[in-house]
């Protein structure tokens, strides 16, 4: 049986303790020893951390009446060792505000507002609370949060008891124990009591500030986030600084900065629409530019060009500013960032055989890409292939037309 030194001192960061057993346990070491400062998981506190005869301790678990120590690498230790153990002093004590906080969290909420709590998660970032109550407003929030507050205010001693199940006193507890025979029950003063294996401050008042930063509805319950203690008050500090700095980024006191921001959104949205608005005229531009210096092949308007593009923005718009139903071929091989941006429109009428071009011309470009009518784009690597890659798809395209022109007419 393992002595808990924890449950007599929550406050003793540094220990020594006889070894009872060294195991190998998979790729984990289980060290036994007669006593422990290392609280093991559970009623939703993790595990401590900290070292063992200078190893970190990587898992500390209860079994039954023992407490195992889980370490990655195996200790220079053998039964009857005295070791030294060494707590990670900042991860226990953030926790012990943690489960103190949680605790006159829940009993507010019990007490002061009738809701019991369901059940309770304590996270690297925040702790959660599952709550029997279906909807919680923000006026009732903010009175549970202010009562919390003032309980922690108030600096209530926080003092654990050993009580017998057939005692009395376990009535005052606000949920039932889960344990039977003797039940360690921690009091908030005279203010709350609930059964807890955890490990606790000496006071409500060191929990400093416990607010709550979220709620959501999780099987028709509502469950809140707290940052309590240490957490808090970062918290506070960092969301401060933010605002401070969005103050003066939108030219506004802090208190303003939601409604500034929603009116630079809006003008933003403006602008964005304009910009677009700009890019679509400038492209359209662009293909009747191109179309205008092209030439006439049975029919059918054949535009190829290249040209250096400052704003590659400019290709998403052009499959809109195509000609719908006008006869035609078209080709942009735009220079942008060292490659070619190539894309490639016909007519629905001209049945382009687009994977004859990507087998035989792309390659000049050491271009990839694709699409389905009326439109294919993609890239090229090699940009001194692009006058090449436009001469010969010219050539090609042009003697595809007149070709298929003369086989309707013989057909026709």
């Amino acid at each position: 049986m393992t002595e808990l030194i924890f449950y007599h001192d929550a406050y003793q960061k540094t220990g020594s303790a006889r070894v009872r057993s060294v195991t190998q346990q998979g790729t984990r070491w289980a060290v036994l020893l007669d006593r422990t400062i290392f609280y093991p998981e559970g009623g939703g506190q993790p595990a401590d951390k900290g070292m063992l005869a200078g190893i970190p301790v990587a898992d500390v678990r209860r079994d039954g009446d023992e407490v195992i120590h889980l370490l990655d690498q195996a200790p220079p230790l053998v039964p009857g060792d005295s070791s030294l153990l060494e707590l990670d002093w900042g991860h226990r004590y953030d926790f012990m505000q943690q489960h103190t906080g949680q605790h006159i969290i829940s009993g507010v909420l019990h007490q002061d507002f009738g809701i019991s709590t369901v059940s309770v998660h304590q996270g690297d970032e925040v702790t959660t609370i599952e709550t029997d109550c279906a909807d919680l407003t923000e006026e009732q929030l903010f009175s549970v949060t202010l009562r919390v507050q003032q309980i922690i205010g108030e600096n209530l001693p926080v003092a654990p008891n050993l009580l017998h199940e057939s005692d009395a006193q376990l009535s005052k507890l606000r949920r039932e124990p889960k344990v039977s025979g003797t039940v360690r029950v921690i009091s908030l003063g005279g203010y709350d009591h609930a059964a807890c294996g955890g490990v606790h401050l000496r006071c409500t008042g060191e929990v400093l500030l416990a607010m709550c930063t979220a709620t959501e509805k999780i099987r028709g319950r509502i469950r809140t986030a707290w940052k309590i203690g240490e957490r808090a008050l970062r918290d506070y500090h960092r969301k401060h600084l933010a605002l401070e700095r969005a103050g003066t980024l939108s030219s506004a006191p802090p208190l303003e900065v939601p409604d500034r921001l929603e009116k630079l959104l809006e003008e933003n949205l403006s602008l964005v629409y304009e910009k677009n608005q700009l890019k679509r005229q400038r492209a359209a531009d662009m293909v009747q530019g191109i179309f205008s210096r092209g030439e006439t092949a049975a029919g059918y308007r054949v535009a190829l060009e290249s040209m250096e593009l400052d704003d590659p923005e400019l290709l998403k718009h052009l499959p809109g500013m195509l000609p719908p139903d006008f006869p035609s071929f078209f080709c942009l091989a735009a220079l942008v960032n060292g490659e070619v941006r190539w894309c490639i429109a016909a007519s629905p009428s001209l049945k382009l055989p687009f994977q004859q071009i990507r087998s035989e011309l792309l390659p000049l470009i050491e271009g990839k890409g694709g699409g389905k009518p009326p439109f294919w784009q993609g890239a090229g690597k090699d940009p001194s292939g692009t006058e090449s890659f436009l001469y010969q798809l010219r050539e090609f395209i042009v003697s595809y037309i007149r070709r298929s022109d003369n086989e309707a007419e013989e057909n026709g």
